[in-house]
């Protein structure tokens, strides 16, 4: 299946826990895949016999899946910026102006 910005985690997550061979690939390396076969349609049709012929010919590897502290890492490192918890916040302008590394950045 292609990563699909975090929504592949789950049916990735429960078909390797079923023991059933699985793997999220980059959607781009499929792409380019598909226009180097001459594809450039894009349906759903055309992107499953994709997926299948990628992985056929590439055979990209099955990795064992993570456990579940792993998994909740993961979910925490790519959660959105200022959630709830705390976890990723952007730090104060009081903050940025006492040496943060904003002060360090400038705009080109």
């Amino acid at each position: 299946m292609e990563a699909t910005g975090g929504y592949q985690r789950r049916l990735l997550a429960e078909l390797l826990d079923r023991g059933l061979p699985a793997v999220a690939v980059n959607p781009r390396q499929v792409r380019d895949f598909a226009r180097a076969m001459g594809t450039l349609e894009k349906t759903d049709a055309v992107d499953a016999r994709l997926l299948m012929l990628f992985a056929e010919r590439i055979k990209p590897e099955v990795r064992a899946q993570p456990d579940a502290q792993a998994r909740r890492f993961e979910e925490v490192l790519s959660s959105p910026v200022g959630g709830d918890d705390g976890v990723g916040e952007e730090p104060s302008s009081a903050g940025a102006d006492q040496g943060g590394a904003s002060g360090h950045l400038r705009r080109t």
